[in-house]
């Protein structure tokens, strides 16, 4: 048995060990039982890959300095630890057990962490979160940053994603690398909403499976709308994808409320769909008792008010100025019943105004040919009124044909 007390021991390049420690069972490493009471701890990933044989990953050079401030009790590859740890991406306070005899890849680990504020992304490049801060049960097999799988409990106090700082999140589930199942909590000043399912960004695109009952959803603090669109209602969805342009599956909403442009519509049960058909097109389909409309072809949903605008340029250049956006690629068919037409121009064309709309046809934005078939009792726009209107068109290069 071994006793030293009151010690101070500097090894390697930056490791330095203050404070008291007893080990039992020498010569015998393995065997070796051990207690240190630790006043300070400082290493760095240089020395501390060496102390364990070259078995650190080498993102563990990114915490810089690591100093280490409290209890270890049991053997060198199974032990119980509780301090507080300092490094240069963020501190812990921390009560663990780890055990890798297996290596680190295989290791096992329980206990609790917190921290106040940890930048993740510095020290997993693949997250797609950073800043963060928690105080968590956890219980995990493997340290690799691949391959790791984590059971947590607890609060996440902040996380950043999508460059907003998201606050006072509860979570239950198994975490993964760049996955994560189970239940939410987040009870953010921008975000009330309760979560159940999983979201994964293990492909090229994300993908969500998951229920949502949202109390409250700022979409623009959220960095979601450039305007401010707060929305409730419970929402069941399946899709991957980054943004509406890419994203397929089902989206589909119950007792939905919006509110944008101080206006607020009430939309009892909607649906949305998107598919990849054959040749690359796409189709989007919404139903609801306020609109049914679909597209099906090549386009691109956060673009095709350009294409709209380049056509009334091309139609009518002396009300509308050309876009300084490059016309889009596109080429589709549509489909539009607009059952109460209100409730969607009051949020997103609050100058727009009109009757029932049922409009069929095709564009084409290579020639920027269209066909169109509609008719209205009454469009207003900006101070023009259009009545009873009744539409059968077709646009061609340089001809523009309608009755």
């Amino acid at each position: 048995q071994a006793n030293m007390i009151n010690i101070g021991v500097a090894k390697f390049d930056k490791t330095e060990y203050e404070g008291n420690f007893t080990i039992t069972g020498l010569p015998n490493v393995d065997d070796a039982l051990m207690e240190f009471k630790v006043k300070k701890f400082t290493t760095d990933y240089k020395d501390l890959n060496a102390i364990a044989l070259n078995t650190i990953p080498s993102n563990f050079k990114q915490l810089g300095k690591i100093t280490y401030e409290g209890q270890f009790d049991g053997f060198y590859n199974d032990f119980v630890t509780y301090g507080k740890l300092q490094t240069a991406l963020g501190n812990f306070d921390s009560d663990l057990n780890l055990k890798f005899k297996n290596g680190l890849n295989n290791a096992t680990y329980s206990g609790k962490l917190k921290t106040d504020l940890f930048k993740i992304k510095h020290f997993l490049p693949e997250a797609n979160i950073d800043d963060i801060a928690f105080d968590l049960k956890m219980k995990g097999i493997g340290l690799n940053p691949k391959t790791y799988k984590l059971n947590l409990e607890g609060i996440v106090n902040q996380v950043r994603f999508n460059n907003y700082l998201y606050k006072n999140i509860e979570a239950k589930g198994e975490l993964q690398p760049s996955l994560f199942s189970g239940i939410a909590k987040i009870r953010d000043p921008h975000l009330n909403l309760d979560f159940e399912g999983d979201f994964s960004t293990k492909g090229k695109v994300p993908e969500a499976n998951f229920n949502a009952k949202i109390v409250n959803a700022d979409l623009g603090a959220l960095g979601f709308d450039t305007s401010e669109q707060n929305i409730k209602g419970t929402f069941v969805i399946n899709f991957k994808g980054k943004t509406l342009d890419d994203a397929i599956g089902t989206i589909g909403g119950k007792n939905v409320i919006i509110y944008r442009n101080n206006k607020t519509v009430n939309i009892a049960d909607i649906m949305l769909s998107s598919l990849i058909l054959d040749n690359n097109k796409k189709e989007l389909k919404v139903k609801s008792e306020i609109l049914d409309a679909s597209i099906t072809g090549k386009y691109t949903l956060s673009k095709l008010d350009i294409s709209l605008m380049h056509l009334l340029h091309q139609l009518i250049p002396i009300y509308f100025n050309k876009p300084k956006q490059e016309l889009p690629n596109e080429d589709f068919v549509f489909s539009i019943y607009l059952k109460e037409p209100e409730a969607v121009t009051s949020l997103y064309q609050p100058k727009l105004s009109l009757t029932t709309l049922q409009a069929n046809g095709n564009y084409k934005s290579a020639d920027q040919s269209l066909s169109l078939i509609t008719q209205n009792e009454l469009i207003q726009y900006d101070g023009y009124q259009i009545n009873n209107l009744k539409l059968n068109a077709n646009k061609k290069p340089l001809r523009f044909f309608f009755c």
